[in-house]
């Protein structure tokens, strides 16, 4: 692997405050045969949740991303929130709002199947709040001591910030752009991911929707990509070069650029017959996930307790146990799939990739 892209372009960070298949032919041109038509669920009626009253009473905000089957009959069903901003009662009118939607069912040669990796973020905003002074001189505070090396200082300031009641969307989303800064600068990946996941515009939404200024986008999104490179999280860092190559103007072309020797490598190593290994920690939500790039994967080296593997791919799902001797290969038909593993929090593993052709 390279290493990894250098920050070299000067951004300035405190002013940030299922697929058809393709139709081939042989070599004696003879016709090619449809194996497969998959057509994605159609949604028929999607009711916006219910703003939790005591929330809006306070003017609070915030966001939940979920994961749900579409079954057969159109019916949502296991819906698992993955992350959300702003409060447990957004979570349960998240949930219950998709738990009553309803689809025209994905259609796999005329027949009705699951749809088993679908993806939605419902936001809960009530105007374009903004940042409140308080939390903004904060943050500016902590990029000066993060330029100064102030440490100790800079503690002080982040504790200050995470105790702030922050309510709006707005004022959010530039304390975890700081906080993003903040694990970058004492060499905490796992937080640093955490927070730029969450600064930037999820992969449900267009870029164009971000908070943050174009120059604080694209190094936000610049830095989870070199995350995902070192991590070998190779799907996501794929998509988050899709999301760059979206965005227009020169800063995003030249930071383009910059990152096609990288993502080159990434297809490389996913197309290659050397296995790659992914660190995993279970987070506080006692689950952790990753888009797959290859169809074969194991588990090993178990540090604490793992319940379920949960295999969500386009049109098919399993649930497993968890142990360290199986491998698992999928097959090509169910299509992109994410792997979701439930177990106690802080629970250490690794999730290894294996050749296609093992």
């Amino acid at each position: 692997m390279k290493t990894l892209i250098p920050l070299s372009l000067a951004f300035a960070l405190a002013s940030g405050l299922a697929l058809a298949e393709q139709p081939s032919t042989s070599d004696n041109d003879q016709t090619a045969e449809l194996i497969d038509s998959v057509i994605s669920a159609k949604a028929i009626k999607r009711n916006l949740p219910r703003y939790p009253v005591s929330y809006a009473r306070k003017g609070r905000e915030g966001w939940v991303q979920l994961s749900f089957v579409i079954g057969k009959d159109g019916k949502p069903f296991d819906v698992l929130v993955m992350d959300s901003e702003g409060g447990k009662r957004f979570e349960s009118s998240a949930v219950k709002a998709v738990e009553s939607w309803s689809y025209e069912p994905a259609m796999k040669n005329g027949e009705a199947i699951e749809q088993c990796r679908t993806h939605v973020q419902l936001d809960f905003a009530i105007s374009n709040m903004p940042v409140g002074h308080k939390v903004k001189k904060l943050i500016q505070r902590g990029f000066d001591q993060i330029q100064s090396g102030d440490k100790k200082s800079l503690e002080e300031t982040v504790e200050k910030l995470l105790d702030e009641k922050a309510h709006g969307v707005r004022e959010r989303t530039y304390i975890n752009f700081f906080l993003a800064r903040y694990y970058n600068f004492t060499g905490d990946s796992l937080n640093e991911l955490k927070y730029l996941n969450r600064a930037v515009p999820s992969s449900r939404q267009p870029a164009k929707d971000t908070i943050l200024t174009e120059q604080a986008l694209l190094h936000s999104l610049q830095s989870l990509f070199n995350i995902q490179y070192q991590q070998h999280m190779f799907k996501d860092a794929l998509a988050t070069y899709e999301k760059i190559q979206n965005i227009k103007g020169d800063l995003a072309a030249q930071l383009t650029e910059l990152m096609t020797p990288y993502v080159e490598d990434i297809n490389t190593i996913v197309s290659s017959d050397k296995a790659f290994a992914v660190d995993a920690q279970v987070s506080d939500r006692n689950m952790w996930t990753h888009s797959l790039a290859r169809s074969s994967f194991s588990i090993a080296e178990i540090e604490g307790e793992l319940e379920t593997l949960d295999i969500r791919c386009d049109n098919k799902r399993n649930t497993y146990t968890v142990n360290d001797q199986s491998n698992w290969k999928i097959p090509k038909s169910w299509g992109s799939c994410q792997v979701i593993v439930h177990g106690k929090e802080g629970s250490r593993f690794n999730l290894i990739e294996l050749p296609d052709n093992t």
